[in-house]
């Protein structure tokens, strides 16, 4: 029998609930985002005996909207981004036990207010390779970051134990010296395990995870960081769970605005066209989020989250997210 994403089963029965994770739990950016993916297909196969061929296909829309920058003790106006994104995502097993996932995003974004990035006005004794604009009041898209991974169930049952891996790299040379860039232009291999919890006799489900995601170094600056999310669901009724999530980006490398600045604030280098690159950007991210399983092929997600605390990172505004997912089953129509 197929699972959802929430461990019902395709009658709307709660089995094992599966791992408390979701797309739409926070974080909107692409290592964290995939890494939510993995687990939630992986998650559903550890709940039933999913056989080759299993699997689902995910269609999701994302609103973010940023402003000021934080340093972790000021904030900067910089004027704000909006950001609208079209994922989508398949899952597919392997085995009982192994599934392959893969993503790619198509981004549409622009910024109004101060703090343009201009590579053309902004240097003059470097030369960008990328002299295009796209910080100029009008939305600009592009493809974002292609994801492949994969996951294995190690462990099912009441208590969940899944070890993934994927790797994230941008699917063309888009301009990331802007705000409105969809992406960094660097390569993500995030490596990690997940685990979730169903008490006995309780409509609670808890998860967490855990992933060291490596990065491409630029200028030997290594940007490399933990991600760590947790969330709790309660199912309120066969088919339909609320949950609360949070999500914290932890790197202890990389640099710092301003005071690896300091004290000239040189900025005509090819160190400030990659700042973006290789600045820490760290954050805690919570919100609030819902699964409803509408019949054995469709469920509808949906989330909205705050930023607590952002260091290095242009402050998150609002944030949500809404998505639905078609199952389908081997020899299935």
């Amino acid at each position: 029998m197929l699972m959802n994403e929430r461990g019902l089963s395709a009658d709307g029965h709660k089995g094992t609930p599966m791992l408390g994770v979701t797309t739409t739990r926070g974080r909107l950016l692409s290592a964290g985002l995939f890494i939510s993916l993995m687990m939630m297909s992986a998650a559903a196969a550890a709940q039933h005996e999913q056989k080759r061929g299993d699997g689902s296909l995910r269609l999701e829309y994302q609103y973010l909207r940023t402003g000021a920058f934080a340093d972790g003790s000021d904030e900067f106006d910089i004027g704000h981004t909006d950001g609208h994104t079209v994922l989508l995502s398949l899952s597919y097993a392997l085995s009982d036990r192994l599934t392959v996932t893969g993503s790619l995003p198509w981004v549409k974004r622009r910024h109004i207010g101060p703090g343009v990035h201009d590579p053309v006005l902004d240097f003059s004794a470097y030369t960008p390779p990328d002299l295009s604009l796209i910080d100029d009041g009008n939305y600009h898209s592009d493809f974002g970051d292609f994801y492949i991974g994969a996951s294995y169930i190690a462990n099912k049952g009441p208590i969940q134990v899944i070890p993934f891996i994927s790797f994230g790299t941008p699917t063309n040379d888009y301009q990331f010296y802007a705000h409105a860039a969809v992406g960094k232009g660097i390569w993500h291999l995030p490596v990690g395990v997940a685990f979730s919890y169903s008490p006995p006799f309780s409509e609670f489900l808890f998860g967490w995870d855990i992933a060291y995601v490596f990065t491409e170094k630029n200028l030997g600056v290594d940007v490399s960081h933990f991600l760590v999310n947790a969330s709790v669901s309660y199912f309120v009724t066969p088919r339909f769970a609320p949950r609360a999530f949070i999500i914290a980006k932890k790197g202890f490398r990389g640099l710092e605005l301003p005071r690896d600045w300091e004290p000239d604030f040189f900025f005509d280098d090819e160190r400030w066209y990659r700042h973006d690159q290789i600045i820490k950007h760290n954050y805690v991210n919570a919100g609030l989020g819902f699964d409803w399983v509408i019949n054995d092929k469709y469920q509808l997600s949906g989330s909205v989250f705050k930023m607590l605390d952002p260091e290095q990172v242009n402050i998150v505004e609002l944030a949500w997210s809404l998505g639905i997912t078609h199952f389908f089953s081997a020899g299935s129509n």
